[in-house]
């Protein structure tokens, strides 16, 4: 089992490659991204330290260095648990629709939880 900051490092990693990918797809020099991360190795922690990584990553959306890519006011910052695999719990970011709804999420990290 990997430690909380392995994990808190690894979601900061996967976010910012997000942010570039979908960056790359808006000027066409890169097809759509996929929203799932990480793209190799999923990392499992505590149930303790999930609580904590998913209180930090709701946490990101008012941090200086995400604010910009991902306003309060266009995206919704969610936690969930993954529908597939039991076990693994998701942080999302999906896009907030003209009705107050979650649009097609825009990225995704699954994390397992032991």
């Amino acid at each position: 089992m990997e430690s909380y900051w392995q994990a808190e490092m690894q979601l900061r990693q996967c976010l910012k490659a997000s942010a570039y990918q979908r960056g790359f797809a808006a000027l066409g020099l890169y097809d759509q991204p996929s929203p799932n991360f990480p793209d190799t190795h999923r990392y499992t922690i505590s149930q303790e330290d999930f609580e904590q990584l998913a209180k930090y990553f709701k946490g990101l959306q008012s941090d200086l260095e995400f604010s910009s890519v991902y306003p309060k006011e266009e995206f919704r910052f969610e936690v969930a648990s993954s529908g597939s695999t039991q076990g693994v719990m998701d942080l999302k970011i999906s896009p907030i629709s003209g009705l107050g709804s979650s649009g097609k999420t825009i990225f995704n990290y699954h994390i397992g939880v032991a």
